[in-house]
């Protein structure tokens, strides 16, 4: 399934460069903020809710395509991780746990240029990000949570796919470098089970340089 998700996502990009050959930019950017883990376990009617928090960091090369004078388009694909602690409360003591989350992402996001696609200042984007969760077994949260959480139950896994909502404002500088504040939410449980809501959220800061 994995390789799958890849070939498409692959396949996908390289199909927006060849859609407009002109007109196209290659954006590669790196990012870095802070990313948590909400959850939510619902035992016998009552609600269970916490949030797992950590540093983040992504990689990704996105293709812009123009849309008009002030409007782009900018399909691509990421590499996503953080790493963060979940400490729950044992008789005597905190045990924690470290958790790592990653995932390879197709965002597609929609920019308006306040001051023209090809000028230097502010400018807005927002749009879906279609994620993969690189599962694993010995670490992802799912199975974190299994160590003290008696209902959720041995098979549940965690739904590897999902889709975030991307927003963000940026500036463009000289020499084609853009900096952007970026935040993220995800719209769909990254557990395959109704008892247990697992949704993740980022906001952090953007490096990318346009080409």
């Amino acid at each position: 399934m994995k390789n799958r998700f890849i070939l498409f996502a692959v396949l996908f990009v390289f199909a927006t460069m060849t859609y407009n050959a002109k007109a196209f930019h290659l954006v590669p950017y790196g990012k870095i903020g802070y990313y948590a883990m909400t959850s939510e376990i619902n035992v016998l009617g009552a609600k269970i809710e916490n949030s797992y928090s950590g540093l983040a960091w992504g990689l990704g090369l996105q293709v812009e395509l123009g849309l008009s004078k002030s409007m782009t388009i900018n399909p691509g694909l990421e590499y996503f991780t953080s790493s963060y602690e979940v400490g729950i409360e044992k008789i005597i003591s905190v045990a924690k746990y470290e958790v790592t989350d990653s995932y390879f992402s197709v965002p597609v996001i929609v920019n308006y240029c306040f001051s023209g696609v090809n000028a230097e200042g502010l400018s807005i984007g927002a749009g879906p990000k279609f994620n993969y969760y690189l599962e694993d077994e010995d670490a992802n949260i799912l199975n974190t949570l299994k160590k003290t959480a008696a209902q959720i139950q041995e098979d549940d896994k965690m739904d590897n796919l999902s889709v975030s909502i991307v927003g963000n404002i940026s500036y463009q500088l000289a020499l084609g470098l853009k900096a952007s504040a970026v935040f993220e939410y995800s719209l769909t449980n990254l557990s395959s089970i109704e008892s247990v809501v697992l949704k993740p959220y980022f906001l952090g800061a953007q490096i990318a340089w346009r080409f």
